[in-house]
C-alpha cells in the first residue's frame, strides 16, 4: 500500500513540475487547476496549504461531484475500471473530470490531515472519498487508481 502511494505520489509530482514548467496548469479547467495545486502542496510537504487547497475544490465542486456520482448509480453505471486502459475508456473516465477531482481532493485531505497527525478531519475527508466510487485519479506511469479504494484503505489502517 505505502509502495503505490508514494510511486503515485512521486509520479504525481515529476508530472505536476512538468505540468507548471510549460504552463499547461492555466489550460485546465478551474477543478483541475485546485487539484494540481493541492497535489502541488501535498507534494513539497506543505499538509496546512494542501487542505486548504483542496478546500477550494470542494467547496466548489462537491455538489456537482455527488450529483454525478449518484446519477452513475442510479443509471447502474458499471465501475469505471481501473489500471491501465484503451484510449476510449480512458476519455470517458477523464470526461467526468469534476467528480474525479472531487474524489482525489477528498483523498489529498485526508493524506495531508493523516501526515499531520489530525485524525478527525482525515476521517471524514476518506469517508467522504470512499462514497465516490465512480472518482478516478490518473497516475502519469499510464493507469488510473480509485481514491474510493484508497480512502477505504486509510480507513482500515487507521482503525
Amino acid at each position: 500500500d505505502r509502495r503505490v502511494a508514494y510511486r503515485v505520489v512521486t509520479m504525481v509530482a515529476f508530472v505536476l513540475g512538468w505540468v507548471t514548467a510549460i504552463g499547461l496548469a492555466q489550460q485546465l479547467p478551474p477543478n483541475a487547476q485546485v487539484t494540481v495545486a493541492a497535489w502541488d502542496a501535498f507534494n513539497k510537504g506543505e499538509f496546512e496549504r494542501a487542505i486548504g487547497i483542496a478546500d477550494k475544490c470542494l467547496n466548489e465542486f462537491r455538489l456537482n461531484g455527488e450529483r454525478e456520482q449518484a446519477a452513475l448509480e442510479k443509471a447502474k453505471a458499471p465501475l469505471p475500471p481501473t489500471g491501465a486502459v484503451p484510449d476510449n475508456v480512458k476519455k470517458a473516465i477523464l470526461a467526468r473530470g469534476v467528480l474525479n477531482d472531487v474524489g482525489t481532493c477528498l483523498f489529498i485531505k485526508g493524506r495531508s490531515a493523516e501526515n499531520l497527525g489530525r485524525r478527525e478531519v482525515a476521517r471524514p475527508a476518506y469517508e467522504g472519498a470512499k462514497k465516490l466510487t465512480y472518482a478516478r485519479c490518473w497516475d502519469p506511469q499510464g493507469w488510473f487508481w480509485s481514491p474510493a479504494e484508497a480512502a477505504g484503505d486509510r480507513l482500515t489502517v487507521m482503525k
